[in-house]
């Protein structure tokens, strides 16, 4: 009677598809697993903090020795900024005076790029971290767009060892050391994906404010029609549109001191 007890009770168990004698272990298992991905997601994202706190203080990272800016990508971004505040973003187009005002904030370089290479519409995400000084406008646009991506990542994942993985990630120091758009870029677009098919509307808003990166203008319009998102397009269309006046209108953003490039002639910031 008791084998055939215990028979009947391992065949129920089984048929709820539960191993027996594994119940227990599975999820302190996965629990093991993500607690393990944490801890090294984050130990590894320590190493890139003490990296960069060390680069810092030796005058190797945001600012040199002397407190002059170091040429990363986010040195055009920030020039770009603050020269629509000023009313002069039409001189980013022109090679000579865009060289000449990268020179005027880092000195002569070899790396200096001869163009400016996004839109108009890049302006309205630049401008209010333009006008803040060089120092902590690199900190602040690294900090708030990072923190735009993990918000995105975890809303996609719902995994917290998603957020370590992504600190750790090799492209999350670089992006901090160049001061790159990456997280930006990558915060619309993972935003755009995560609402395409529940809000279409809203993943259009986030397509259309990705127009400052124009290779994406190739790739989604294609996926949007193939799906027929017809609300999506049109509320990417609406967004980009609005976007492109928006940033022709004229900048209040209050700023001491002269014009650009007097202001920054290889001065500290």
């Amino acid at each position: 009677m008791q084998n055939r007890g215990g028979s009947s009770r391992e065949g129920l168990v089984s048929a709820r598809g539960i191993p027996v004698g594994r119940s227990r272990r599975v999820p302190t298992s996965r629990l093991l697993r993500a607690a393990r991905l944490q801890l090294y997601g984050y130990g590894v994202a320590a190493v890139y903090a003490v990296f960069l706190v060390s680069v810092y203080r030796a005058g190797s990272w945001i600012l040199d020795a002397r407190g002059v800016p170091i040429y990363t990508d986010f040195a055009c971004a920030w020039i770009a900024g603050f020269q629509a505040i000023h009313g002069h973003a039409a001189a980013l187009y022109d090679p000579a005076k865009f060289v000449e005002t990268q020179t005027a904030l880092v000195g002569p370089s070899n790396d200096i790029y001869p163009n400016w290479p996004y839109p108009p519409t890049f302006f309205l995400f630049l401008v209010p971290i333009s006008a803040l000084g060089y120092l902590p406008a690199f900190i602040a646009w690294d900090a708030i767009t990072l923190l735009g991506c993990v918000i995105v990542v975890y809303a996609i994942t719902r995994r917290s060892a998603a957020i370590a993985l992504l600190f750790a990630s090799p492209f999350t120091a670089w992006n901090f050391l160049a001061g790159q758009n990456g997280f930006l870029t990558g915060s619309l677009l993972g935003a755009s994906l995560l609402f395409f098919e529940r809000r279409p509307v809203l993943a259009g808003v986030f397509i259309g404010c990705l127009t400052y990166k124009p290779q994406f203008g190739v790739l989604f319009p294609v996926a949007l029609l193939a799906a027929r998102q017809w609300r999506a397009i049109a509320s990417a269309a609406i967004t980009a549109a609005l976007s492109w006046r928006a940033q022709r209108l004229p900048h209040s953003v209050p700023v001491r001191g002269p014009c650009f490039p007097e202001s920054l002639s290889r001065k500290p910031v």
